[in-house]
């Protein structure tokens, strides 16, 4: 096996890992501070706003440094990684009490970020940050790593709730994750190493680009922020309107997550004009199917709903994709694309409802991106 394809699976396996990592932390923090702080949907909107926070820090950090040169970039980056080693550890149930029942958010916003804040922001930065060094290393065209990162993703869903939940306690989860952490961060640190050690003149040589255009990237935040609010705004339909199934909440973003991954790898599977058609005759049979099979039969309208949703988000993420920069560009672009996603997510959560009287947000969204 050559040196190259070694490398290429140490890149792989980084990303898969990172991303498997990050979407186990969120719902295991969950578990860990469900007994202190309750489950209240004040509890819960503190920590998607701290995760939210937290996962623009770590594509901003890959952006501020992905201009450096790259020993510079494997130095600061490096440590980073080193440092949230010390804070990986994730702690027992007990560390996380309120004691503050009535203003409970500072004090869990404090323990967030004493014990998960560090390596969520590395978790999250993995993805730009070896997708840069991949195009470096001369591996070539690193956009399909961000396939691979959200197929970990899309494992991590699934296993949570059906593998990890039913065979190991909360403790044992704990302590698997930190292990496989510190395993991570010790490859991290070695491929750190590697570009250290590569000289600049190796990396395949710079073309002159003009500057992203600021329309450019209002066009991804755009594209992005309508994705992120159509799967909210559907995940919130599926579960309340159609059938309220437990994990049913599940499907949702497994089949946003699998846009990217399809769109990613092959970025020809998104065509304008098949897609236009499909997402028109979508949108108007779903509300027709959703009353029509309602109380003889869930799944029916389950999977027109999640059909829609799929065809809106290859749309959507289609142009993303078709919009995409040369690979140097990256950082900026998923950037882009994480500060649209939380923009989307601000929107359902906190402006729709003080627009909308009714539930109107889903066909506002549809007729948005079409």
């Amino acid at each position: 096996m050559s040196g190259k394809l070694i490398s290429r699976i140490l890149f792989v396996l980084s990303v898969l890992v990172g991303a498997f990592l990050l979407f186990i932390l969120e719902p295991l923090t969950g578990k860990l501070l469900t007994p202190g702080f309750g489950g209240t949907s004040g509890v819960w909107s503190t920590c998607l706003m701290f995760f939210q926070i937290a996962l623009l820090g770590g594509y901003l950090i890959a952006y501020a440094i992905s201009s450096l040169p790259s020993s510079k970039q494997s130095l600061i980056w490096g440590a980073l990684v080193a440092v949230s080693v010390i804070s990986a550890g994730l702690p027992d149930r007990s560390v996380f009490v309120c004691h503050d029942f009535q203003n409970p958010s500072p004090e869990l916003l404090g323990l967030l970020l004493v014990h998960t804040g560090l390596p969520f922001v590395v978790l999250s930065s993995i993805s730009v940050m070896l997708q840069s060094w991949y195009r470096k290393a001369g591996h070539g065209d690193p956009y399909p790593l961000y396939s691979v990162s959200n197929l970990g993703s899309v494992l991590a869903l699934f296993a949570f709730p059906f593998l990890i939940e039913r065979h190991l306690t909360v403790s044992m989860t704990c302590q698997i994750w930190t292990w496989i952490y510190y395993l991570l961060a010790i490859l991290l640190l070695y491929l750190s190493s590697v570009i250290f050690r590569s000289e600049e003149s190796t990396a395949e040589p710079e073309e002159k680009e003009a500057p992203v255009s600021a329309p450019l990237i209002a066009w991804w935040c755009g594209l992005s922020a309508l994705g992120s609010a159509t799967l909210v705004s559907f995940t919130t339909h599926i579960t309340q309107d159609v059938s309220p199934v437990p994990l049913l909440w599940i499907m949702p973003l497994g089949v946003y997550l699998l846009s990217f991954i399809i769109l990613f790898s092959r970025p020809g599977a998104y065509r304008r004009i098949p897609f236009a058609y499909l997402f028109a005759f979508l949108a108007i049979a779903e509300p027709f199917i959703s009353r029509q099979f309602f109380v003889e039969d869930f799944i029916i309208p389950v999977t027109t709903t999640l059909a829609l949703l799929f065809v809106t988000c290859m749309i959507l993420h289609g142009e993303i994709i078709m919009s995409r920069p040369a690979p140097r560009r990256l950082p900026l672009f998923y950037l882009s694309i994480a500060t649209g996603g939380a923009l989307g997510g601000i929107f359902v959560n906190f402006v729709a409802p003080a627009i909308f009287s009714m539930y109107w947000e889903s066909n506002f969204l549809l007729a948005a991106s079409a």
